[in-house]
C-alpha cells in the first residue's frame, strides 16, 4: 500500500514539474501601457466620461483644479 501511495506522489510531481516547465516566461509589463486617467476617450454609444470643465486663462484644462461636468446625464439623480 506505501509503495503505491509513493508511486502516485511520484507521478503526480512528476506531472506538475512538467506543466510549470511548459509555461512561458514572466511578461514584460515595462514601457508606456496605462490610459491618462483625466482623458478617457468617448464610448461608441451613450454618454461619455467625465470632462474637467476648469480651464486656465489660454483655454488649456486645467489639471490643477478639476472640475467635474456637472450638466453630464449620468450626474443626474435620475441615473
Amino acid at each position: 500500500m506505501a509503495l503505491k501511495i509513493l508511486g502516485l506522489i511520484a507521478c503526480c510531481s512528476a506531472v506538475a514539474v512538467t506543466a510549470f516547465a511548459t509555461e512561458s516566461a514572466i511578461p514584460d509589463f515595462s514601457g508606456l501601457w496605462g490610459r491618462d486617467s483625466l482623458n478617457l476617450e468617448s464610448p461608441e454609444s451613450g454618454p461619455g466620461p467625465i470632462v474637467n470643465l476648469s480651464r486656465t486663462a489660454a483655454g488649456m484644462m486645467d489639471m490643477n483644479r478639476l472640475v467635474g461636468d456637472y450638466n453630464s446625464p449620468i450626474l443626474k439623480p435620475a441615473a
